[in-house]
């Protein structure tokens, strides 16, 4: 089928290329995985907090209070004050000048599964006025802050159920914000079975017919029920998007579908649909003069 082999050529030169300099999707970096908030991604709901905070007036706490949980003693107040001041001065930055001084910076992340290791000051930042934007990032072995089980391991530091409650109320809220959903397309007579493999791990959101190269095609929005992200030889894949693949293979030949493992490649997949869409439309034009 040719526009299936088009696009899934299309995909692979570009997947590789974007993860080979490493660009990702806000998205895909602050999902939780496998639906738990991560030890890091607490980290950034206290930041979230902290910028709450110093919009309503209030003080900073949140910041160094993780901090002094992690390390077991309470920072000088010379020392919090030149933490605090820098991070005030990172707010300001961003209300002036926005991301773009910040984009050329590089975050780090762990590959498997991804998740964010280090940048967390500027994430906070991007979460509140950023939220549909690409970060520069490099990968590192380490895995930090508790991993995966974020809950349990600050609990093991000392902090209480409640305060940990209410930060994943503010990381929840914050990340609503963000795009979550994925992108996938199927000629139109099989999207039951896409429907009946995807309904296992999530739902379908919104859908839109097209027409190319004289076959019907549905292009339709995915939300999965808990992610679980990872690089291998340089892609990104999902753990839960692979599953419904094989399940897929199974009911239809795998060059009639498409479905991204990530929102950083479903925004790829949306513009290489959207471009051949756009030059069909042209040549209907052209030849209808």
């Amino acid at each position: 089928m040719k526009i299936g082999k088009t696009l899934i050529n299309m995909l692979k030169k570009m997947n590789f290329g974007i993860y080979h300099q490493k660009i990702i999707h806000l998205g895909d970096l602050l999902t939780p995985v496998d639906g738990k908030v991560t030890g890091t991604q607490y980290i950034i709901a206290s930041r979230i907090a902290d910028i709450q905070n110093y919009r309503n007036g209030k003080p900073f706490y949140w910041d160094m209070y993780l901090s002094e949980c992690v390390h077991g003693y309470k920072y000088s107040l010379d020392v919090t004050k030149k933490f605090h001041f820098l991070f005030e001065n990172l707010i300001k930055s961003m209300d002036k000048n926005g991301f773009y001084d910040l984009n050329s910076l590089g975050f780090l992340f762990s590959k498997k599964p991804l998740m964010i290791m280090q940048g967390t000051h500027r994430l906070a930042c991007l979460c509140e006025s950023a939220t549909n934007t690409y970060v520069h990032c490099e990968a590192d072995k380490e895995i930090c802050y508790g991993g995966i089980e974020g809950y349990n391991y600050w609990l093991s530091k000392g902090i209480s159920s409640k305060n940990l409650k209410f930060l994943e109320k503010i990381y929840y809220d914050a990340i609503s914000k963000i795009r979550t959903e994925l992108t996938g397309y199927v000629e139109e007579n099989e999207f039951a079975n896409v429907e009946e493999c995807i309904k296992e791990y999530g739902s379908i959101k919104n859908t839109e017919r097209i027409l190319i190269d004289s076959k019907q095609y549905i292009v339709f929005n995915f939300i999965l029920n808990k992610q679980y992200l990872y690089f291998e030889k340089g892609v990104l894949y999902s753990k839960y998007c692979k599953e419904i693949e094989e399940k897929l293979n199974m009911r239809i030949n795998s060059n009639k579908y498409k479905i991204a493992h990530s929102v950083t490649e479903s925004t790829l997949l949306e513009c290489k649909i959207f471009e051949q869409y756009q030059n069909k439309l042209k040549k209907l034009i052209k030849n209808a003069k």
